[in-house]
Protein backbone atom coordinates (compact mmCIF):
# COMPACT_ATOMS: atom_id res chain seq x y z
CA UNK A 1 0.00 0.00 0.00
CA UNK A 2 1.11 3.18 -0.97
CA UNK A 3 1.66 5.70 2.07
CA UNK A 4 -0.09 9.25 1.63
CA UNK A 5 1.94 12.48 2.50
CA UNK A 6 -0.27 15.36 3.53
CA UNK A 7 2.01 18.09 4.14
CA UNK A 8 0.89 20.97 6.27
CA UNK A 9 1.23 24.89 5.38
CA UNK A 10 1.04 27.22 8.10
CA UNK A 11 2.51 30.09 5.87
CA UNK A 12 4.63 31.17 8.49
CA UNK A 13 8.55 32.02 7.61
CA UNK A 14 11.92 31.46 9.17
CA UNK A 15 12.88 34.69 11.51
CA UNK A 16 16.21 34.54 9.87
CA UNK A 17 17.12 37.83 8.89
CA UNK A 18 13.60 38.44 7.83
CA UNK A 19 13.53 42.47 8.25
CA UNK A 20 16.83 42.94 6.62
CA UNK A 21 16.47 40.55 3.60
CA UNK A 22 12.97 42.22 2.92
CA UNK A 23 15.14 45.69 2.71
CA UNK A 24 17.73 43.86 0.62
CA UNK A 25 15.50 42.50 -2.01
CA UNK A 26 14.17 45.69 -2.34
CA UNK A 27 17.54 47.75 -2.65
CA UNK A 28 17.30 49.54 0.81
CA UNK A 29 19.76 48.25 2.93
CA UNK A 30 22.84 50.53 2.05
CA UNK A 31 24.56 49.61 4.91
CA UNK A 32 25.04 46.05 4.11
CA UNK A 33 28.06 47.38 1.53
CA UNK A 34 30.89 46.49 3.75
CA UNK A 35 29.24 44.05 5.76
CA UNK A 36 32.35 42.54 7.62
CA UNK A 37 31.63 39.45 10.20
CA UNK A 38 34.57 37.42 11.81
CA UNK A 39 33.38 33.65 11.27
CA UNK A 40 35.09 30.64 12.35
CA UNK A 41 36.72 30.21 8.97
CA UNK A 42 37.67 33.63 9.38
CA UNK A 43 36.08 36.76 7.59
CA UNK A 44 32.57 36.38 5.87
CA UNK A 45 32.27 39.89 3.53
CA UNK A 46 28.89 40.91 2.00
CA UNK A 47 29.36 42.64 -1.02
CA UNK A 48 27.30 45.14 -3.49
CA UNK A 49 28.12 43.10 -6.72
CA UNK A 50 25.23 41.04 -7.79
CA UNK A 51 21.38 40.95 -7.56
CA UNK A 52 19.59 42.27 -4.53
CA UNK A 53 18.31 38.94 -4.30
CA UNK A 54 22.09 37.84 -4.47
CA UNK A 55 23.08 40.04 -1.27
CA UNK A 56 20.28 38.72 0.64
CA UNK A 57 21.40 35.25 -0.19
CA UNK A 58 24.44 36.20 1.00
CA UNK A 59 23.27 38.12 4.78
CA UNK A 60 20.70 34.90 5.04
CA UNK A 61 23.97 32.73 5.19
CA UNK A 62 26.01 34.89 6.95
CA UNK A 63 23.16 34.69 9.65
CA UNK A 64 22.64 30.78 9.63
CA UNK A 65 26.55 30.57 9.90
CA UNK A 66 25.63 32.46 13.65
CA UNK A 67 23.20 29.56 13.90
CA UNK A 68 25.92 26.57 13.05
CA UNK A 69 28.13 28.35 15.65
CA UNK A 70 25.73 28.03 18.24
CA UNK A 71 25.03 24.30 17.51
CA UNK A 72 28.41 23.20 18.04
CA UNK A 73 28.15 25.56 20.84
CA UNK A 74 31.23 27.81 19.61
CA UNK A 75 29.36 31.08 21.37
CA UNK A 76 32.19 33.60 21.44
CA UNK A 77 32.33 33.80 17.40
CA UNK A 78 28.10 33.30 17.59
CA UNK A 79 27.91 36.57 19.26
CA UNK A 80 30.53 38.32 17.17
CA UNK A 81 28.27 37.23 14.57
CA UNK A 82 24.71 38.34 15.96
CA UNK A 83 26.38 41.73 17.60
CA UNK A 84 27.39 42.53 14.02
CA UNK A 85 23.14 41.51 12.54
CA UNK A 86 22.24 44.04 15.17
CA UNK A 87 24.43 46.81 14.46
CA UNK A 88 23.71 46.63 10.47
CA UNK A 89 19.94 46.62 11.45
CA UNK A 90 18.91 47.50 14.90
CA UNK A 91 15.55 45.95 14.40
CA UNK A 92 16.50 42.63 13.43
CA UNK A 93 14.87 40.89 16.28
CA UNK A 94 16.15 36.83 15.10
CA UNK A 95 19.66 38.61 16.28
CA UNK A 96 18.51 39.82 19.64
CA UNK A 97 16.53 36.16 20.12
CA UNK A 98 20.05 34.46 19.15
CA UNK A 99 21.96 36.64 21.66
CA UNK A 100 19.33 36.07 24.15
CA UNK A 101 19.84 32.24 24.15
CA UNK A 102 23.35 32.90 23.47
CA UNK A 103 23.75 34.49 26.90
CA UNK A 104 21.15 32.23 28.56
CA UNK A 105 23.24 29.53 27.82
CA UNK A 106 26.03 30.94 28.94
CA UNK A 107 24.41 31.31 32.03
CA UNK A 108 25.01 35.53 31.51
CA UNK A 109 21.23 36.31 32.38
CA UNK A 110 21.70 39.63 33.35
CA UNK A 111 23.18 39.89 29.32
CA UNK A 112 20.19 37.73 28.33
CA UNK A 113 17.67 40.49 29.49
CA UNK A 114 19.65 43.57 28.84
CA UNK A 115 19.54 42.31 25.21
CA UNK A 116 15.48 41.68 25.32
CA UNK A 117 15.19 44.78 26.77
CA UNK A 118 17.43 46.72 24.42
CA UNK A 119 15.34 44.87 21.09
CA UNK A 120 12.08 46.09 22.94
CA UNK A 121 12.95 50.07 23.51
CA UNK A 122 14.36 50.17 20.47
CA UNK A 123 10.83 48.50 18.47
CA UNK A 124 8.78 51.24 20.65
CA UNK A 125 11.01 54.03 19.57
CA UNK A 126 10.48 53.31 15.98
CA UNK A 127 7.03 52.75 16.61
CA UNK A 128 6.31 56.27 18.14
CA UNK A 129 8.69 57.78 15.29
CA UNK A 130 7.23 56.07 12.63
CA UNK A 131 4.69 58.29 10.12
CA UNK A 132 6.03 56.79 6.65
CA UNK A 133 7.83 53.76 4.69
CA UNK A 134 10.75 56.11 4.34
CA UNK A 135 10.50 56.56 8.48
CA UNK A 136 10.56 52.56 8.55
CA UNK A 137 13.86 52.72 7.10
CA UNK A 138 15.95 55.58 7.78
CA UNK A 139 16.49 55.91 11.64
CA UNK A 140 16.99 59.60 12.75
CA UNK A 141 20.21 60.47 14.24
CA UNK A 142 19.34 60.70 17.79
CA UNK A 143 18.06 56.71 17.21
CA UNK A 144 21.29 55.56 15.47
CA UNK A 145 23.24 57.25 18.70
CA UNK A 146 21.14 55.13 20.80
CA UNK A 147 21.28 52.12 18.86
CA UNK A 148 24.49 52.28 17.73
CA UNK A 149 26.47 52.16 21.34
CA UNK A 150 28.88 49.60 21.38
CA UNK A 151 27.94 46.13 23.04
CA UNK A 152 30.54 44.81 24.61
CA UNK A 153 30.80 40.94 24.48
CA UNK A 154 29.82 38.95 27.18
CA UNK A 155 30.63 35.55 26.77
CA UNK A 156 34.79 35.38 26.21
CA UNK A 157 34.90 34.76 29.69
CA UNK A 158 32.81 31.54 28.91
CA UNK A 159 35.43 29.52 27.02
CA UNK A 160 35.44 26.38 29.51
CA UNK A 161 31.65 26.40 28.87
CA UNK A 162 32.20 26.38 24.59
CA UNK A 163 33.67 22.86 24.26
CA UNK A 164 32.17 21.53 21.13
CA UNK A 165 30.44 18.03 21.78
CA UNK A 166 30.90 15.24 19.97
CA UNK A 167 28.36 14.72 16.79
CA UNK A 168 25.94 12.02 17.62
CA UNK A 169 25.77 9.13 15.60
CA UNK A 170 22.57 9.05 12.74
CA UNK A 171 19.72 7.39 15.07
CA UNK A 172 16.66 6.19 13.52
CA UNK A 173 13.10 5.19 15.15
CA UNK A 174 11.28 1.83 13.59
CA UNK A 175 7.68 1.93 13.92
CA UNK A 176 4.99 -0.24 12.39
CA UNK A 177 3.44 1.67 8.95
CA UNK A 178 -0.35 3.40 8.40
CA UNK A 179 -1.60 5.61 6.30
CA UNK A 180 -0.16 9.53 6.04
CA UNK A 181 2.99 11.27 6.96
CA UNK A 182 2.14 14.78 8.02
CA UNK A 183 4.74 17.95 7.90
CA UNK A 184 4.66 21.00 9.78
CA UNK A 185 6.98 23.42 9.18
CA UNK A 186 7.02 27.27 10.99
CA UNK A 187 9.47 29.61 12.33
CA UNK A 188 12.63 27.74 10.64
CA UNK A 189 11.78 25.07 12.59
CA UNK A 190 10.22 21.51 11.35
CA UNK A 191 8.58 18.36 12.31
CA UNK A 192 7.04 15.16 11.20
CA UNK A 193 4.22 13.05 12.11
CA UNK A 194 4.96 9.29 10.98
CA UNK A 195 2.57 7.17 9.59
CA UNK A 196 2.03 5.30 12.82
CA UNK A 197 1.41 8.56 14.65
CA UNK A 198 5.13 9.56 16.17
CA UNK A 199 6.11 12.96 16.30
CA UNK A 200 9.83 14.11 15.34
CA UNK A 201 10.48 17.91 15.95
CA UNK A 202 13.65 19.26 13.89
CA UNK A 203 15.43 22.24 14.62
CA UNK A 204 18.82 23.19 15.49
CA UNK A 205 17.98 23.62 19.36
CA UNK A 206 17.93 20.07 19.59
CA UNK A 207 20.17 18.53 17.18
CA UNK A 208 21.27 16.03 19.35
CA UNK A 209 17.40 14.61 19.88
CA UNK A 210 16.34 15.22 16.01
CA UNK A 211 15.64 11.70 15.17
CA UNK A 212 14.11 10.77 18.90
CA UNK A 213 10.21 10.68 18.76
CA UNK A 214 8.99 13.20 20.93
CA UNK A 215 5.26 12.20 21.68
CA UNK A 216 3.18 9.59 20.65
CA UNK A 217 -0.12 8.81 19.31
CA UNK A 218 -0.26 12.88 17.43
CA UNK A 219 -2.76 13.78 15.08
CA UNK A 220 -1.95 17.21 15.28
CA UNK A 221 0.83 19.75 15.89
CA UNK A 222 1.78 23.43 15.83
CA UNK A 223 5.06 25.54 16.06
CA UNK A 224 5.84 28.55 17.96
CA UNK A 225 8.98 30.69 17.77
CA UNK A 226 10.86 28.53 20.76
CA UNK A 227 7.50 26.46 21.37
CA UNK A 228 5.65 23.35 19.75
CA UNK A 229 2.44 22.02 21.17
CA UNK A 230 0.62 18.68 19.59
CA UNK A 231 -2.75 17.43 19.96
CA UNK A 232 -2.82 13.33 20.71
CA UNK A 233 -5.95 11.15 19.12
CA UNK A 234 -7.29 11.04 23.30
CA UNK A 235 -7.71 14.82 22.79
CA UNK A 236 -4.49 15.46 25.28
CA UNK A 237 -2.73 19.06 24.47
CA UNK A 238 0.76 18.81 25.04
CA UNK A 239 2.97 22.04 24.94
CA UNK A 240 6.72 22.56 25.67
CA UNK A 241 9.89 25.06 24.82
CA UNK A 242 9.91 28.62 26.02
CA UNK A 243 8.21 29.75 28.81
CA UNK A 244 8.99 33.69 29.35
CA UNK A 245 5.46 34.94 28.45
CA UNK A 246 3.59 31.98 29.56
CA UNK A 247 3.12 30.32 26.31
CA UNK A 248 3.19 27.01 27.40
CA UNK A 249 0.64 27.81 29.60
CA UNK A 250 1.09 25.84 32.98
CA UNK A 251 0.94 29.05 35.06
CA UNK A 252 4.92 29.53 35.19
CA UNK A 253 7.55 31.46 33.40
CA UNK A 254 9.73 28.41 33.15
CA UNK A 255 10.87 26.87 29.80
CA UNK A 256 9.90 23.44 29.79
CA UNK A 257 12.32 20.89 28.39
CA UNK A 258 9.66 18.04 27.88
CA UNK A 259 5.78 18.01 27.08
CA UNK A 260 3.66 19.54 29.33
CA UNK A 261 0.25 18.16 29.14
CA UNK A 262 -2.34 21.29 29.87
CA UNK A 263 -5.86 20.24 28.65
CA UNK A 264 -7.43 16.70 28.50
CA UNK A 265 -10.46 18.17 25.90
CA UNK A 266 -8.67 19.55 23.35
CA UNK A 267 -9.62 19.14 19.59
CA UNK A 268 -7.15 21.66 17.87
CA UNK A 269 -3.46 23.69 18.57
CA UNK A 270 -2.24 26.56 17.00
CA UNK A 271 0.74 28.88 18.06
CA UNK A 272 1.78 32.06 17.47
CA UNK A 273 5.49 33.65 17.93
CA UNK A 274 5.07 33.53 21.59
CA UNK A 275 1.45 32.68 22.53
CA UNK A 276 -1.02 29.51 22.09
CA UNK A 277 -4.39 28.77 21.14
CA UNK A 278 -6.53 25.40 21.66
CA UNK A 279 -10.01 24.45 20.76
CA UNK A 280 -11.62 22.47 23.30
CA UNK A 281 -13.92 19.18 22.74
CA UNK A 282 -17.33 21.65 23.12
CA UNK A 283 -16.10 24.54 20.95
CA UNK A 284 -14.22 26.76 23.95
CA UNK A 285 -11.66 28.52 22.28
CA UNK A 286 -8.54 29.36 25.38
CA UNK A 287 -5.28 31.34 24.44
CA UNK A 288 -2.18 32.52 26.73
CA UNK A 289 1.12 33.73 26.53
CA UNK A 290 1.86 36.96 24.98
CA UNK A 291 -0.51 39.96 24.91
CA UNK A 292 1.82 42.79 24.30
CA UNK A 293 -0.53 43.52 21.14
CA UNK A 294 -3.93 42.30 22.84
CA UNK A 295 -3.57 38.84 20.72
CA UNK A 296 -5.01 37.19 24.20
CA UNK A 297 -8.13 38.71 23.29
CA UNK A 298 -9.46 39.55 27.05
CA UNK A 299 -9.22 43.61 26.69
CA UNK A 300 -5.60 44.15 28.80
CA UNK A 301 -2.03 43.51 27.17
CA UNK A 302 -1.02 41.47 30.34
CA UNK A 303 0.68 38.37 29.34
CA UNK A 304 -1.82 34.83 30.77
CA UNK A 305 0.29 32.76 32.47
CA UNK A 306 -2.94 30.51 32.07
CA UNK A 307 -5.41 29.46 29.44
CA UNK A 308 -8.10 32.58 29.25
CA UNK A 309 -11.67 31.57 27.54
CA UNK A 310 -11.51 34.09 24.24
CA UNK A 311 -14.75 32.32 22.49
CA UNK A 312 -16.94 29.50 21.81
CA UNK A 313 -18.76 27.72 19.17
CA UNK A 314 -15.09 27.87 17.65
CA UNK A 315 -13.98 24.97 14.85
CA UNK A 316 -10.94 26.93 13.46
CA UNK A 317 -7.96 29.18 14.99
CA UNK A 318 -5.10 30.30 13.49
CA UNK A 319 -2.35 32.09 15.02
CA UNK A 320 0.00 34.93 13.36
CA UNK A 321 3.13 36.06 15.35
CA UNK A 322 1.22 38.76 17.41
CA UNK A 323 -2.33 38.18 16.08
CA UNK A 324 -5.60 35.68 16.23
CA UNK A 325 -8.11 34.57 14.07
CA UNK A 326 -11.35 32.51 14.66
CA UNK A 327 -13.79 30.67 12.47
CA UNK A 328 -16.68 29.89 14.76
CA UNK A 329 -18.91 26.82 12.94
CA UNK A 330 -21.43 29.49 11.15
CA UNK A 331 -18.61 30.34 9.20
CA UNK A 332 -17.60 33.88 10.71
CA UNK A 333 -14.14 35.18 11.24
CA UNK A 334 -13.03 36.83 14.55
CA UNK A 335 -10.10 39.02 14.89
CA UNK A 336 -7.71 40.48 17.46
CA UNK A 337 -3.95 41.46 18.53
CA UNK A 338 -1.46 43.62 16.59
CA UNK A 339 -3.33 45.42 13.71
CA UNK A 340 0.05 47.81 12.54
CA UNK A 341 -0.32 46.65 8.89
CA UNK A 342 -4.27 46.48 8.62
CA UNK A 343 -3.60 42.95 9.47
CA UNK A 344 -7.00 42.28 11.59
CA UNK A 345 -9.13 43.70 8.60
CA UNK A 346 -11.41 46.25 10.53
CA UNK A 347 -10.67 48.96 8.85
CA UNK A 348 -7.85 50.67 11.09
CA UNK A 349 -4.23 50.43 11.93
CA UNK A 350 -5.03 50.55 15.78
CA UNK A 351 -4.22 47.05 17.68
CA UNK A 352 -7.73 45.17 18.89
CA UNK A 353 -7.96 43.99 22.21
CA UNK A 354 -10.71 41.49 22.33
CA UNK A 355 -12.04 39.70 19.12
CA UNK A 356 -14.00 41.63 16.52
CA UNK A 357 -15.97 40.16 13.67
CA UNK A 358 -14.82 40.73 10.26
CA UNK A 359 -16.64 38.65 7.80
CA UNK A 360 -19.07 35.76 7.53
CA UNK A 361 -19.00 32.10 5.33
CA UNK A 362 -15.30 31.82 5.78
CA UNK A 363 -14.21 28.75 5.02
CA UNK A 364 -10.26 28.70 5.25
CA UNK A 365 -7.90 31.15 6.89
CA UNK A 366 -4.58 32.01 6.82
CA UNK A 367 -2.26 34.22 8.90
CA UNK A 368 1.37 35.65 8.03
CA UNK A 369 2.82 37.44 10.21
CA UNK A 370 1.41 41.20 8.53
CA UNK A 371 -1.66 39.82 6.15
CA UNK A 372 -4.07 37.42 6.26
CA UNK A 373 -5.89 35.09 3.64
CA UNK A 374 -9.32 33.83 3.52
CA UNK A 375 -11.42 31.17 1.24
CA UNK A 376 -14.94 31.79 1.32
CA UNK A 377 -17.63 29.07 1.18
CA UNK A 378 -18.40 30.15 -2.39
CA UNK A 379 -14.06 29.59 -3.04
CA UNK A 380 -13.75 33.46 -3.42
CA UNK A 381 -10.29 34.17 -2.11
CA UNK A 382 -10.13 37.76 0.11
CA UNK A 383 -6.52 39.22 1.19
CA UNK A 384 -6.02 42.53 3.53
CA UNK A 385 -2.71 43.75 5.38
CA UNK A 386 0.97 44.58 4.59
CA UNK A 387 0.71 44.93 0.60
CA UNK A 388 4.29 46.62 -0.11
CA UNK A 389 5.12 43.76 -2.12
CA UNK A 390 1.98 43.35 -4.15
CA UNK A 391 1.25 40.38 -1.71
CA UNK A 392 -2.10 41.30 -1.74
CA UNK A 393 -2.83 40.88 -5.40
CA UNK A 394 -5.41 44.14 -5.88
CA UNK A 395 -3.27 45.78 -7.70
CA UNK A 396 -1.46 48.49 -5.81
CA UNK A 397 1.47 48.83 -3.34
CA UNK A 398 -0.53 50.24 -0.47
CA UNK A 399 -1.57 48.56 2.91
CA UNK A 400 -5.19 46.94 2.87
CA UNK A 401 -6.93 47.85 6.05
CA UNK A 402 -10.17 45.28 4.62
CA UNK A 403 -11.20 42.02 2.98
CA UNK A 404 -10.07 42.52 -0.55
CA UNK A 405 -11.60 39.65 -3.10
CA UNK A 406 -8.79 38.81 -5.67
CA UNK A 407 -9.55 35.43 -6.98
CA UNK A 408 -12.94 32.89 -7.35
CA UNK A 409 -12.75 29.18 -7.02
CA UNK A 410 -10.21 29.40 -4.91
CA UNK A 411 -9.33 25.93 -3.61
CA UNK A 412 -5.85 26.08 -1.80
CA UNK A 413 -3.76 29.28 -1.41
CA UNK A 414 -0.19 28.98 -0.44
CA UNK A 415 1.72 32.09 0.72
CA UNK A 416 5.45 33.20 0.31
CA UNK A 417 8.15 35.51 1.38
CA UNK A 418 6.90 38.41 -0.73
CA UNK A 419 4.67 36.44 -3.18
CA UNK A 420 1.83 33.93 -2.85
CA UNK A 421 0.15 31.54 -5.23
CA UNK A 422 -3.14 29.97 -5.41
CA UNK A 423 -4.87 26.84 -6.93
CA UNK A 424 -8.42 27.23 -8.52
CA UNK A 425 -11.22 24.35 -9.03
CA UNK A 426 -10.22 23.82 -12.52
CA UNK A 427 -6.08 23.42 -11.56
CA UNK A 428 -5.06 26.49 -12.52
CA UNK A 429 -2.03 28.13 -10.38
CA UNK A 430 -1.72 31.79 -10.40
CA UNK A 431 1.26 33.90 -8.26
CA UNK A 432 1.74 37.26 -7.87
CA UNK A 433 3.31 39.48 -5.51
CA UNK A 434 7.92 40.00 -5.78
CA UNK A 435 9.58 38.27 -8.35
CA UNK A 436 13.14 38.90 -7.00
CA UNK A 437 14.68 35.52 -9.03
CA UNK A 438 11.39 34.87 -10.97
CA UNK A 439 9.53 33.54 -7.86
CA UNK A 440 5.90 34.28 -9.25
CA UNK A 441 6.78 32.17 -12.58
CA UNK A 442 5.61 34.85 -14.82
CA UNK A 443 8.82 35.64 -17.04
CA UNK A 444 9.92 38.86 -15.21
CA UNK A 445 12.54 39.10 -12.80
CA UNK A 446 12.79 41.36 -10.51
CA UNK A 447 9.36 43.21 -10.45
CA UNK A 448 6.06 43.51 -8.24
CA UNK A 449 3.53 41.45 -10.14
CA UNK A 450 0.73 43.46 -8.21
CA UNK A 451 -2.04 41.38 -9.81
CA UNK A 452 -2.87 37.08 -9.73
CA UNK A 453 -1.53 36.12 -13.16
CA UNK A 454 -2.09 32.35 -14.58
CA UNK A 455 1.02 30.38 -15.03
CA UNK A 456 0.29 26.86 -14.87
CA UNK A 457 -2.86 24.70 -15.48
CA UNK A 458 -3.41 21.39 -14.34
CA UNK A 459 -2.00 21.68 -11.34
CA UNK A 460 -2.31 19.41 -7.70
CA UNK A 461 0.24 20.84 -5.41
CA UNK A 462 1.91 23.88 -4.80
CA UNK A 463 4.88 24.51 -2.63
CA UNK A 464 6.83 27.67 -2.04
CA UNK A 465 10.02 28.68 -1.00
CA UNK A 466 12.43 31.58 -0.12
CA UNK A 467 13.52 31.87 -3.49
CA UNK A 468 12.38 28.96 -5.42
CA UNK A 469 8.99 28.01 -6.29
CA UNK A 470 7.42 24.61 -7.36
CA UNK A 471 4.09 22.51 -8.22
CA UNK A 472 3.11 18.92 -8.89
CA UNK A 473 0.29 18.56 -12.07
CA UNK A 474 -2.51 16.02 -12.00
CA UNK A 475 -0.12 13.90 -14.20
CA UNK A 476 2.42 13.71 -11.87
CA UNK A 477 4.70 16.15 -13.61
CA UNK A 478 6.94 18.81 -11.60
CA UNK A 479 7.61 22.06 -12.31
CA UNK A 480 10.25 24.47 -10.82
CA UNK A 481 11.39 28.00 -10.85
CA UNK A 482 13.09 30.89 -9.68
CA UNK A 483 16.58 31.11 -9.27
CA UNK A 484 19.24 28.67 -10.23
CA UNK A 485 22.56 30.11 -8.16
CA UNK A 486 23.01 26.29 -6.89
CA UNK A 487 21.44 24.68 -9.88
CA UNK A 488 18.12 24.07 -7.95
CA UNK A 489 16.12 24.99 -10.86
CA UNK A 490 16.77 21.00 -11.58
CA UNK A 491 16.88 20.94 -15.84
CA UNK A 492 20.48 20.88 -16.37
CA UNK A 493 21.10 24.65 -16.72
CA UNK A 494 24.34 25.36 -15.62
CA UNK A 495 24.37 29.34 -15.22
CA UNK A 496 22.96 31.31 -12.14
CA UNK A 497 20.50 33.03 -14.22
CA UNK A 498 17.34 32.94 -12.85
CA UNK A 499 14.45 30.43 -14.53
CA UNK A 500 11.54 33.05 -14.53
CA UNK A 501 9.39 30.15 -16.17
CA UNK A 502 7.85 26.88 -15.25
CA UNK A 503 10.25 24.02 -15.97
CA UNK A 504 9.54 20.51 -16.14
CA UNK A 505 12.11 18.66 -14.85
CA UNK A 506 10.90 15.64 -13.01
CA UNK A 507 7.85 13.16 -13.64
CA UNK A 508 5.62 10.83 -11.39
CA UNK A 509 6.15 13.04 -8.37
CA UNK A 510 3.82 12.61 -5.47
CA UNK A 511 5.59 15.15 -2.82
CA UNK A 512 8.45 17.79 -3.02
CA UNK A 513 10.39 19.84 -0.64
CA UNK A 514 11.54 22.79 -1.44
CA UNK A 515 14.52 24.85 0.17
CA UNK A 516 16.75 27.62 0.07
CA UNK A 517 19.40 25.96 -1.63
CA UNK A 518 18.25 22.58 -2.80
CA UNK A 519 15.46 20.71 -3.72
CA UNK A 520 13.64 17.11 -3.02
CA UNK A 521 11.17 15.17 -4.69
CA UNK A 522 9.41 11.53 -3.97
CA UNK A 523 8.47 9.51 -7.00
CA UNK A 524 5.13 7.67 -6.58
CA UNK A 525 7.27 4.41 -6.73
CA UNK A 526 9.27 5.80 -3.66
CA UNK A 527 12.31 6.81 -4.93
CA UNK A 528 14.20 9.53 -3.41
CA UNK A 529 15.34 12.46 -5.52
CA UNK A 530 17.70 15.77 -4.37
CA UNK A 531 19.28 18.73 -6.33
CA UNK A 532 21.07 21.98 -6.02
CA UNK A 533 24.32 23.24 -3.94
CA UNK A 534 26.64 20.46 -3.54
CA UNK A 535 29.60 22.52 -3.41
CA UNK A 536 30.72 20.28 -0.15
CA UNK A 537 29.46 16.76 -1.52
CA UNK A 538 26.53 16.75 0.07
CA UNK A 539 24.42 15.28 -2.77
CA UNK A 540 27.28 13.37 -4.96
CA UNK A 541 29.75 12.24 -2.34
CA UNK A 542 32.72 12.51 -4.95
CA UNK A 543 31.51 15.82 -6.28
CA UNK A 544 32.10 19.60 -5.59
CA UNK A 545 30.11 20.76 -7.96
CA UNK A 546 26.69 22.00 -7.73
CA UNK A 547 24.01 18.88 -8.99
CA UNK A 548 21.99 20.51 -11.74
CA UNK A 549 19.85 17.96 -12.01
CA UNK A 550 17.82 15.30 -10.00
CA UNK A 551 20.11 12.68 -8.41
CA UNK A 552 18.63 9.55 -7.16
CA UNK A 553 19.70 9.14 -3.44
CA UNK A 554 17.80 6.60 -1.99
CA UNK A 555 14.76 4.08 -2.19
CA UNK A 556 11.80 3.03 -0.29
CA UNK A 557 11.01 6.88 0.89
CA UNK A 558 7.63 7.99 1.68
CA UNK A 559 8.08 11.56 2.73
CA UNK A 560 11.09 14.05 2.60
CA UNK A 561 11.50 17.31 4.63
CA UNK A 562 14.42 19.91 3.63
CA UNK A 563 15.32 21.01 7.20
CA UNK A 564 18.43 23.03 6.48
CA UNK A 565 21.75 22.60 4.62
CA UNK A 566 22.71 19.67 6.39
CA UNK A 567 19.83 17.93 7.04
CA UNK A 568 17.07 16.34 4.71
CA UNK A 569 14.71 13.91 6.73
CA UNK A 570 12.93 11.09 4.78
CA UNK A 571 10.51 8.92 6.29
CA UNK A 572 11.61 5.61 5.09
CA UNK A 573 9.90 2.45 4.38
CA UNK A 574 11.09 -0.96 5.08
CA UNK A 575 10.68 -4.35 3.62
CA UNK A 576 8.65 -5.85 6.92
CA UNK A 577 6.48 -2.43 6.93
CA UNK A 578 8.34 -0.79 9.42
CA UNK A 579 9.20 2.88 8.91
CA UNK A 580 12.58 4.66 9.77
CA UNK A 581 13.67 8.30 10.04
CA UNK A 582 16.61 9.27 8.84
CA UNK A 583 18.81 12.20 7.55
CA UNK A 584 19.77 11.48 4.05
CA UNK A 585 21.80 14.07 2.54
CA UNK A 586 25.16 13.15 2.96
CA UNK A 587 27.58 14.23 5.83
CA UNK A 588 30.69 12.20 5.60
CA UNK A 589 29.37 9.69 7.72
CA UNK A 590 28.05 6.01 6.57
CA UNK A 591 23.95 5.65 7.10
CA UNK A 592 23.49 3.29 10.00
CA UNK A 593 21.53 0.69 8.44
Amino acid sequence: MKTKVQTIATNRKTNVGKKTIRMIRRGRTLSIVACLAIGVGGVFLIRTEGSKAQQARLYLEYLREGEDLIQSKNYVNAEKIYLKAVEIDPQEEFAYRQLEKIYTQCQQFDAARAIIERFEAQALTTNQVKSSESVAVAKTEKQSEIIQKEIQPTVETQKTQEETTASTEEKMESQPASEQTQMFSSYGRNAIVTPDQELYVFSEENVEDTYKSVLSNVVSVSIGSYHTAAVTKENELYVWGANESGQVGDGSASDQETPVLIFSDATAVSLGARHSAAILTNGDLYIWGRNKNGQIGDGTTRNAMDPVKALENIKTVVLSDDSSYAVTNDGILYAWGNNEYGQIGNGSTSNVLQPTEIMEHVRFVSASDDHVAVISEAGDLYLWGNNEYGQIGNGTTENVLQPVKVLEHVVKYVDGWEYAAAITETGDLYTWGYSAEGETGNGKVDILQLEPVKILDNVREVSIGCWNAAAITNDKALYVWGANTYGQIGNDATDAVAWNVPAMVLKDVKSVSVGDSRIAAVTSNDDFYLWGKNDDGRIEKYMTENCYHPQKIDTGVSACLIVDEDTVITVQKEKNGQIRIKNSINTGKESNQ
